[in-house]
């Protein structure tokens, strides 16, 4: 397949195949990133749990503020009910954390 451009005063023939090729080329790339990704968590989701940031009192129930990694490094954080979060790690914050996030001054004693 061609196309033909106007450059300048000359009409130039261009071969659209050979981009094609490399956009498709790019597409295979960019698939295999997002296969390795989610194969490495084993879920379709890419997202993996990092840390409890702070945690609050919203409608009268506690929610968290969690922050995720996806495979690529980044992060993100959420606000999710103390259901969707794991028992042990909520325990661990509050043993070291105060709510709005800062350290404790003394760990609680049970």
């Amino acid at each position: 397949m061609s196309l033909f451009e106007l450059v300048g005063q000359d009409i130039v023939q261009l071969d659209l195949d050979q981009f094609d090729q490399v956009t498709n080329d790019e597409i295979i790339a960019n698939e295999s990133l997002d296969q390795s990704c989610s194969d490495e968590t084993g879920l379709g989701s890419s997202l993996q749990f990092d840390k409890i940031l702070m945690a609050a009192y919203h409608k009268g129930h506690i929610v968290y503020k969690v922050r995720y990694k996806d495979c690529m490094g980044k992060t993100m954080s959420q606000w999710k009910n103390a259901e969707e979060v794991p028992e042990n790690n909520r325990k661990d914050f509050h043993i070291k954390y105060t709510f709005s996030g800062r350290v404790r001054k003394r760990p609680i004693i049970k």
